[in-house]
């Protein structure tokens, strides 16, 4: 909760029924203070969206009610809110005058619109022939420059470019930290919750299961994670089976930290001679993006399109230098290839979670959004003149 604790909205058992006993959102309840950021994370089809279209008037509860107290505004779906055949500068004109601003109030604002969305080409176009890059510029631009006192905002921020997002995340810091907005923030990217909000509330099937800080309720959502996962034993295909699925610290360690190194290794039992195997691993955050793919075929000496390989049982190993991933949890899975030719990739086989160093906690740099931050090699020298 923000220092300033007046309650800006009250949600109060809001449910979204679609069938007989079949909810989208069951008896959410919570409050919204001013300056508050609350994240709002869950699986797929855990209920967050229908929980944000809600709040934004876009569909009714079925039960419950959300009662505002200051003006609310939806960035939720690429186009909602606009008239398609308006053009950018209409919509500016209509969405502030939907927020209650006069047309003098709305002007003088403009061009500040116009500047941080970079659409000037574009904005006495109608919006239906913007793309949802430009939707989304729009949308933003005009949240944050006309003052809107609750921001609401679904996954349509991913679908910008990387350069106009981090933007976006700035500009939302600064008005946070100013104290101008509060903000529910949806959103799979559970290190930009940790990073942007200072509450969070976790769905799970319609159904709030968790409330507290982003770290409390991140560590409970990764844990049912890990918890509700059945990763596979054993793997058959053609010609050979996979088993045997670990992730190891390397030395006599139980967990494995930022500053040790590690293993991912399996057994392949080949149950002919034929055609070479090759090995690639990729590396997935939580959030099931990819991070990282290597394969030993990449390496010029392992590289050998025509090679036969015995039957038996092989050991595979990837070992991971210390001073590589961040912290975090990430999950794995492995694409075999025969020859280069034929390909099976695996589902994902495990989790692992890489824990801070010691001496790490508290640096500037562990709270660093990134899942992957080698030590590379730096040299600073002086230079004579």
């Amino acid at each position: 909760m923000s220092e300033n604790s007046l309650t800006i909205l009250e949600v109060n058992n809001l449910s979204k029924s679609y069938a007989p006993n079949q909810y989208a959102i069951k008896n959410v309840s919570f409050t919204l203070h001013k300056g508050d950021a609350l994240g709002v994370i869950g699986k797929n089809g855990s209920g967050k969206t229908t929980l944000l279209k809600i709040l934004s008037q876009i569909i009714s509860p079925t039960s419950g009610q959300a009662v505002f107290y200051e003006k609310p505004f939806s960035i939720i779906e690429i186009g909602a809110g606009f008239h398609p055949d308006l053009s950018g500068k209409d919509n500016i004109y209509l969405s502030g005058a939907l927020l209650g601003l006069t047309k003098k109030e709305i002007a003088l604002k403009y061009h500040e619109i116009i500047e941080f969305s970079e659409l000037e080409p574009a904005i006495l176009q109608p919006v239906k022939t913007y793309s949802s890059g430009m939707y989304l510029r729009l949308a933003f631009s005009i949240a944050v420059s006309l003052c809107a006192n609750i921001l609401l905002i679904d996954e349509v921020l991913s679908v910008g470019d990387w350069a106009f997002t981090q933007k976006c995340y700035k500009k939302i810091g600064e008005l946070l930290s100013s104290n101008s907005i509060s903000l529910i923030f949806v959103s799979h990217n559970l290190q930009e919750v940790k990073t942007i909000c200072n509450r969070c509330l976790l769905l799970s099937h319609g159904v709030i299961t968790a409330q507290g800080t982003p770290t409390e309720v991140i560590d409970t959502y990764i844990s049912q994670i890990v918890a509700n996962n059945n990763f596979p034993d054993r793997l058959e295909y053609d010609g050979f089976v996979l088993s045997n699925f670990k992730v190891n610290p390397v030395g006599a360690f139980d967990l494995i930290f930022t500053n040790n190194s590690f293993t991912l290794s399996l057994y392949c039992e080949k149950k002919i001679q034929h055609n070479a195997l090759s090995f690639m691993i990729n590396i997935y955050e939580v959030s099931g993006n990819r991070i990282l793919s290597d394969s030993e075929a990449i390496h010029e000496d392992k590289y050998a399109p025509d090679a036969k390989m015995e039957a038996g049982l092989y050991k595979v190993t990837c070992l991971f230098p210390a001073n590589f991933f961040n912290h975090g949890l990430f999950s794995y899975n492995v694409v075999v290839a025969e020859n280069h030719q034929k390909y099976y990739e695996t589902p994902v086989l495990g989790m692992f979670r890489i824990h801070l160093s010691q001496w790490e906690v508290n640096k500037p740099w562990s709270s660093l959004n990134v899942p992957i931050r080698p030590r590379l090699l730096w040299i600073t020298e002086q230079v004579k003149v």
